[in-house]
């Protein structure tokens, strides 16, 4: 009876000083999870807090070791640089030939929006063909285009049917010129009257924004943060840039744009 208790005993540790040599064979030449790096994840790095699964979106590398798609500022931009740089937009966009923007240069009309801007034909050519704006990009095929639309829209869209409208315009026009470096510029603010006489409010404007930085990230595209020179302390628009109709610039204003854009080059 002594010798089968003393036996079994025997068995059982070495047993577990197999088990034991064994699982540090396994944790040794176990790969390690390219996700989190740990060895024994089970798929827990890629659980949200709330424990759905989702994969955190890569970090978007932009050229020259640029680390985040907004334009930082750079030196001011010669004439051949802004040369390559087209602009599509509004009414707002269309009064930068005020400032001595080329108005072929300048995809725009007054009163278009980003929900119309696929299909109506507003651009003409040298050959006076008058053509819709994907047309004259594919046509063009510019180096650069900065893209501002918003301000006739945001009063009355909701927000997915305004950021699904943005994604799409932009994912056409990527598909007209894929060598085309795009560019979403903030939409502008205006003035505190105008907030009060139209469904238009520079707060939705300012979070609309925030959402229009993450549209460029998921397509790729460069911010331009043109916003930011032209709010006043209250987060309206600067008297100064204002025309008297409190939504389109005064010259200084459109000046202004116009400056930012030379002094926060794409690289």
């Amino acid at each position: 009876m002594r010798l089968t208790k003393r036996a079994k005993l025997i068995a059982l540790i070495s047993t577990i000083s197999f088990c034991i040599v064994l699982t540090l064979v396994l944790w040794i030449f176990m790969p390690v999870c390219g996700v989190c790096g740990n060895r024994l994840c089970f798929g827990s790095c890629l659980k949200n807090p709330q424990g759905s699964t989702s994969i955190e979106s890569p970090t978007y590398e932009q050229p020259d070791g640029v680390t985040s798609i907004q334009l930082a500022e750079t030196a001011e931009a010669d004439e051949s640089y802004m040369e390559n740089v087209y602009f599509i937009g509004d009414s707002r966009t269309v009064a930068l030939s005020t400032v001595g923007i080329a108005e072929d240069h300048l995809f725009a009309e007054v009163g278009l929006s980003h929900e119309n801007a696929l299909d109506k034909r507003t651009v003409v050519m040298e050959d006076q063909t008058i053509v819709a704006i994907p047309d004259a990009v594919r046509i063009t095929a510019p180096k650069i285009a900065i893209v501002n639309f918003g301000v006739n829209g945001i009063g009355y869209m909701d927000e997915e049917s305004f950021l699904e409208e943005y994604r799409e315009m932009i994912l056409e026009f990527k598909e007209c010129s894929p060598d085309t470096i795009f560019v979403i510029e903030a939409i502008l603010p205006v003035s505190s009257g105008y907030e009060m006489q139209s469904n238009v409010r520079n707060q939705t404007i300012t979070n609309m924004n925030q959402k229009l930085y993450d549209l460029a990230e998921e397509l790729e595209c460069y911010y331009l943060a043109t916003d930011t020179v032209m709010l006043d302390d209250d987060g309206a628009l600067k008297e100064e840039y204002n025309s008297g109709d409190g939504i389109h610039f005064s010259q200084a204003g459109y000046e202004a744009i116009v400056q930012y854009v030379k002094t926060h080059q794409v690289p």
